[in-house]
């Protein structure tokens, strides 16, 4: 549970970038988000959420240089469920 004025991380994994944009154009208004880093493909995400450890992750369903398969098991690595 994010403790009291603290912002939810989320982490946005598209290789769109019109659907990064806008998603971080949404989160940008948002008191109680803030987003914590990008990403263009699994590898990439996988990463960045070792590195910022998000809370919510917004992700395209892709097999970009890394299944699905492994990013599930990155977010399981820290106790995060999907």
């Amino acid at each position: 549970m994010p403790v009291a004025n603290t912002p939810i991380k989320v982490l946005s994994v598209n290789d769109h970038p019109l659907l990064r944009e806008g998603i971080a154009a949404v989160l940008e208004g948002q008191q109680d988000m803030v987003l914590v880093g990008e990403a263009t493909n699994g590898r990439d995400a996988i990463e960045t959420f070792r590195a910022h450890r998000p809370k919510s992750c917004s992700r395209r369903k892709s097999r970009a240089k890394c299944t699905t398969q492994a990013s599930v098991r990155a977010w399981h690595e820290f106790g995060q469920t999907i």
